[in-house]
C-alpha cells in the first residue's frame, strides 16, 4: 500500500462512540481552527510540542491515533524537504524546525476532525454560519467521496499488482511511470462517479435555493462545552505566553544543547 493511500486514508471517516465522535460538528471544527491559528502565530518548539501533545492525545481519546501516525508516513519525506529548503536558505535550525512542526500540527489537527466528523454533519455547520445550501453540500460530498476513492484505490492497485505491476521497484523516474496504470482508472472512477450524482440530484430535484430540514441535527451538551472552553483556554495561555508574559520557553537548539551538555558531562 502506498505513503499516498495511507495518507488518504487519514481522513476517512469511520463511527465510533467515543467523546470525540459524539462531540458536535462545530466544536470538532473549532478545535481544527484554533490549532491552526497556533501553529501559525508563533514559532517556538516548546509550544508546538504543548499544541501536538494535546493533539495526538485527541487522537488517543477517539482511538484514530494508529491512522493518524500511519499518515505521517507521506509527511515524513515532505517534512524533510521543508526542513532543508529552509535550512540551506536561512541557516536557521529553530525556524526550519518549527516549519516541519507547523505542517504536523495543522495535518493532524484536521486529520482527527475528518477522522470523527461525519460528512453529514458538515451541511449542519454551514447552515450555522448561515452558509449557502451548495457550499456546504459540495464540502459533505467531497468527504464522502474519500472512503469510496479510498477503496476503489485498493482495489485498483491489488488488480495491477495482481497482474505483476510493481510499483515500488527501480528509480524514482521508474516509480512515477509505474503509477500511471493506477491513476488512470482511479481518475475515471472519480468521473463516473461525479457523473452519477449529477444524475441523482437532478432525478431528486436538488435545489438549494430552498430551506431544507434535518432528519437528525446535533446539539450542544455539556462534553462540548467542557472541550471547547479548554481548547480555547489553551488558546489564550498561549496568546498570552507569546505577547504579554516574560516566560522563557526554550527553543529546539537550547533543547539540543542542554541535552548534549547533559550528555558530554555524563559520558565524562
Amino acid at each position: 500500500m502506498s505513503m499516498a493511500y495511507s495518507f488518504l486514508k487519514a481522513f476517512t471517516f469511520k463511527r465510533g462512540e467515543t467523546p470525540i465522535h459524539r462531540l458536535h460538528p462545530f466544536s470538532k471544527m473549532l478545535f481544527a481552527l484554533i490549532m491552526t491559528v497556533i501553529a501559525l502565530i508563533q514559532q517556538n518548539f516548546t509550544i508546538f510540542m504543548i499544541a501536538l501533545t494535546v493533539t495526538l492525545a485527541v487522537a488517543a481519546i477517539a482511538k484514530v491515533l494508529r491512522r493518524l501516525l500511519q499518515s505521517y508516513r507521506l509527511l515524513i519525506p515532505l517534512s524533510a524537504l521543508i526542513f532543508i529548503a529552509n535550512f540551506v536558505t536561512l541557516w536557521d535550525i529553530d525556524f526550519s524546525v518549527s516549519m516541519v512542526l507547523r505542517l504536523l500540527l495543522m495535518a493532524s489537527a484536521f486529520s482527527v476532525t475528518f477522522m470523527t466528523l461525519n460528512p453529514d454533519e458538515i451541511s449542519v455547520i454551514f447552515s450555522k454560519i448561515r452558509a449557502p445550501l451548495d457550499l456546504g453540500f459540495i464540502f459533505s460530498s467531497s468527504l464522502r467521496f474519500i472512503p469510496t476513492l479510498t477503496r476503489e484505490t485498493e482495489m485498483i492497485i491489488f488488480a495491477q499488482r495482481a497482474r505483476a505491476l510493481e510499483l515500488d521497484s527501480g528509480n524514482i523516474f521508474n516509480r512515477v511511470k509505474n503509477y500511471i496504470p493506477i491513476l488512470v482508472p482511479v481518475i475515471v472512477c472519480a468521473i463516473r462517479r461525479s457523473q452519477q450524482l449529477a444524475e441523482a440530484l437532478e432525478t431528486r430535484g436538488f435545489n438549494p435555493g430552498k430551506p431544507r430540514t434535518y432528519a437528525e441535527r446535533p446539539s450542544f451538551s455539556f462534553l462540548d462545552a467542557i472541550f471547547n472552553i479548554a481548547t480555547v483556554t489553551i488558546l489564550l495561555m498561549i496568546v498570552y505566553i507569546i505577547f504579554f508574559s516574560s516566560i522563557h520557553l526554550p527553543t529546539f537548539s537550547e533543547i539540543v544543547s542542554l541535552i548534549t551538555q547533559f550528555l558530554y558531562s555524563t559520558l565524562i
